[in-house]
């Protein structure tokens, strides 16, 4: 049985909204984009695990190697506890 986060939509601006449902799946991050942008997901502690550039629509990013826990999703300036 899985169980999932509810959606977030992120305010922003026109050109840049995230939406993220039970972030995780099989080890994929997966994130809906309207704008194509710079991702970045960070450990609470501060630590940069990801860096990279993805386009608009649904996206994947594989976190398979990331141990469970928090992190932080960053979209342009939109951010996000995940």
């Amino acid at each position: 049985r899985n169980s999932y986060s509810p959606v977030v939509l992120l305010p922003g601006n026109k050109s840049v909204r995230l939406a993220v449902n039970n972030p995780v799946i099989d080890g994929r991050l997966y994130l809906s984009v309207t704008a194509p942008g710079t991702v970045h997901l960070y450990s609470t502690a501060g630590a940069l695990m990801y860096a990279g550039f993805t386009g608009a629509g649904l996206q994947s990013i594989d976190v398979s190697n990331m141990p469970p826990g928090i992190y932080i999703l960053r979209v342009g300036n939109l951010r996000e506890k995940i």
